[in-house]
């Protein structure tokens, strides 16, 4: 393509840019990328994982790259990790929907995102209603200002997210700390503690550089019985599956039974996304959470 496509043809001068359907192997992605050898890549995080570990285990690398930039999944931590040991670039993400376009982008302080209110309102209300103030966790609500075509009032477009403080960059945009997951992203434990779960960086790191595991999936099948779906080189020791049982209830729940299920493959979703998480059973909507963010929201 001769532009970075519709968003910036016409209005600024970009460089070409190269598409690939984003339901390509990784290793037909990452051939792609050798070739190209781009200065920016876009994609959903959770491909840019796969391409990241790939290139640490098959020792490629991407001289040209400066940046990543990511949407349609919640960027986890050790992804912003694996990348910088891959590749030595840093990831900056971005919020946004079908039906409105962009809502949010990362600032580069670490604040979280700013809110896109030039041309949205943005709501974060709790099951009340009402307000959420900065730390609270509520339904994300949005009426879109400039589409005068077919005009979005007040709409709820089934996502949560954390409302930010004032930001240190100096912007007085508004802010969201953390972008969370759909209601069947997030856990509901035997106790009644309803979460998005996440693992930190270094969890994540055992998970995917560690062992012998290509892609892995934890799936909550009952209030009491979660299923690990992994996609493995070789199976794992009985002391690396207790391993994994061991993260997964830490960060879940003690009272919660893990089972491990060896795939062939893990498809993603028609639209390419991939959730590491997901929940099978139905629970009310929780609003107030202050568990880690962890699933894309699927406007995004």
């Amino acid at each position: 393509m001769e532009s970075w496509g519709l968003a910036t043809k016409g209005s600024l001068l970009t460089g070409p840019s190269s598409v690939l359907n984003v339901l390509s192997t990784s290793h037909q992605q990452l051939e792609w990328l050798i070739r190209e050898q781009p200065t920016y890549l876009q994609c959903y995080p959770s491909v840019v994982r796969e391409l990241a570990l790939l290139s640490i285990r098959e020792s490629f690398s991407l001289a040209k790259l400066r940046r990543v930039l990511t949407f349609g999944e919640v960027l986890e931590d050790s992804t912003r990790e694996i990348c910088r040991v891959a590749w030595g670039v840093e990831m900056f993400d971005a919020y946004s929907a079908h039906e409105v376009g962009n809502i949010a982008g990362e600032c580069g302080s670490g604040a979280g995102y700013h809110i896109h209110a030039e041309h949205l309102l943005v709501e974060i209300l709790d099951h009340n209603g009402d307000e959420c103030r900065a730390g609270q966790v509520g339904r994300v609500v949005i009426t879109d200002l400039q589409n005068y075509a077919m005009p979005l009032i007040r709409y709820e477009i089934g996502d949560y997210a954390e409302v930010g403080g004032q930001c240190s960059c100096g912007r007085n945009l508004p802010m969201l700390r953390r972008i969370l997951g759909r209601q069947r992203n997030m856990f509901v434990l035997p106790n009644g503690e309803k979460l998005w779960p996440a693992f930190e960086a270094d969890a994540m790191s055992a998970f995917e550089k560690r062992l012998p595991i290509r892609q892995f999936q934890v799936v909550q099948k009952s209030h009491q019985l979660v299923e690990v779906r992994l996609v493995a080189d070789s199976p794992l020791s009985t002391e690396e599956e207790t391993a994994i049982r061991v993260i997964v209830t830490q960060r879940i729940g003690r009272d919660i039974e893990v089972q491990l299920l060896y795939v062939d493959s893990i498809s993603r979703s028609p639209t390419g996304k991939f959730e590491d998480f997901r929940s099978d059973i139905s629970e009310g909507v929780v609003a107030g959470s202050s568990s880690t963010a962890v699933d894309e929201p699927d406007a995004r």
